[in-house]
């Protein structure tokens, strides 16, 4: 459900977006160009976009779930540790940075769940 979610947000924010994209050469194009353009755009932003949002759902709900699973406890300390692992993990510039960023989050919180948590 997250994952449908999310991906309908980012097309729609893709959308939005790409439509507002201005050509370079805008007064060089006919209306006819001008037209194909945009609509090129949007799909490419909407399909990126959807892309984004649909990630972040997964990595998103799959992280409180575990969280959720480790503690025991369904509060909001799992919706902020889920939001801090998929704001790290989609703030990520590369995918050695990327798994070793998860595998030091995870680490760390499991760390703390046992330790100041229960």
């Amino acid at each position: 459900m997250i994952i449908f979610a999310g991906g309908g947000l980012g097309f729609m924010m893709g959308m939005f977006l790409g439509a507002l994209d201005n050509p370079i050469m805008q007064d060089q194009m006919s209306g006819k160009q001008q037209l194909l353009y945009n609509l090129k755009q949007m799909g490419s932003r909407s399909w990126s976009s959807a892309k984004t949002f649909a990630v972040m759902g997964v990595v998103f709900s799959a992280v409180e779930c575990v969280v959720e699973k480790a503690r025991a406890k369904h509060d909001t300390t799992n919706t902020v540790v889920a939001g801090c692992v998929t704001g790290g993990t989609m703030s990520a510039k590369g995918i050695y940075f990327l798994l070793l960023f998860l595998l030091l989050l995870v680490m760390v919180s499991m760390i703390l769940v046992r330790s100041f948590l229960m």
